[in-house]
């Protein structure tokens, strides 16, 4: 059974902005969690915001023990998502990145971790950063004529659409109380919603089959899900998660 703890600690720089450290134990390790949010550094991409996921253990871990996914979000919109990424080799850290620019406004980044024991994964959620002022306006959103009432004021108090379905932003939002209908920008910038079981795979059972399917999957990989207006039913785009980060960094204690 996992036990948690967080820490309250916060750090925001001028670039830069951190999520605070929540812990965790699984069977016989301890780990913590947070994530950053910061302006690309890059001269390549220098409009693109970078969401970094983290998780790290007291000691190393097995192969495939530690899973990590990061999600990227704009104005309370989900900008853009990672699948589910594991340790490939025995390790103490695990860190996994993903960046895009969405348009000139407010990010932040948060995500979950998973961790392997006895014959499953346990997920906890990353905190959410402060947010961070990045990105530019070369990227244009557009709304669709059916999601402009769906602002949440972060109460979780979520309006329901004429199918009984909770729709709005995820911001602000208690782990386990997110709309059935998370409002997310599409591949083509059209603003409109994703189904939140759509943005998570089946967990594998053991950590060789997370391995396995992720050696499987090709540098740059994706998968496309539905973009749909506030009721769900019809689609207007498609969103895209990326099935492999555009960064990732292992660790390992002597």
């Amino acid at each position: 059974m996992g036990v948690v703890t967080s820490t309250v600690t916060s750090v925001a720089l001028a670039g830069s902005a951190q999520s605070p450290k929540t812990g965790y134990e699984v069977g016989s390790y301890r780990y913590s969690n947070y994530a950053e949010v910061q302006n690309s550094p890059s001269p390549y991409y220098p409009n693109d915001v970078v969401a970094t996921g983290h998780v790290e253990a007291k000691t190393n871990v097995p192969t495939g023990y530690m899973g990590l996914k990061t999600e990227l979000y704009y104005e309370g919109n989900l900008c853009k998502a990672q699948d589910w990424y594991y340790n490939k080799d025995s390790a103490a850290g695990l860190e996994t990145s993903s960046q895009k620019n969405c348009g000139a406004g407010n990010y932040y980044a948060t995500g979950k971790t998973a961790a392997y024991s006895f014959g499953e994964y346990k997920i906890y959620e990353i905190t959410n950063t402060p947010k961070l002022y990045g990105g530019a306006n070369s990227f244009t959103i557009t709304s669709s004529s059916t999601s402009s009432e769906s602002t949440n004021k972060g109460d979780s108090s979520f309006p329901k659409n004429k199918n009984g379905e909770t729709y709005g932003s995820a911001e602000n939002v208690a782990s386990g109380s997110k709309p059935d209908l998370i409002k997310a920008i599409g591949v083509d910038g059209t603003l409109g919603y994703v189904r939140a079981k759509d943005l998570d795979t089946k967990m594998p059972e053991k950590p060789e089959e997370a391995i396995s399917k992720q050696r499987s999957l090709a540098e740059e990989s994706y998968r496309e899900i539905k973009l749909y207006d506030e009721n769900g039913e019809k689609e207007i785009g498609t969103f895209r998660i990326s099935q492999k980060p555009d960064n990732v960094k292992e660790t390992k204690k002597n």
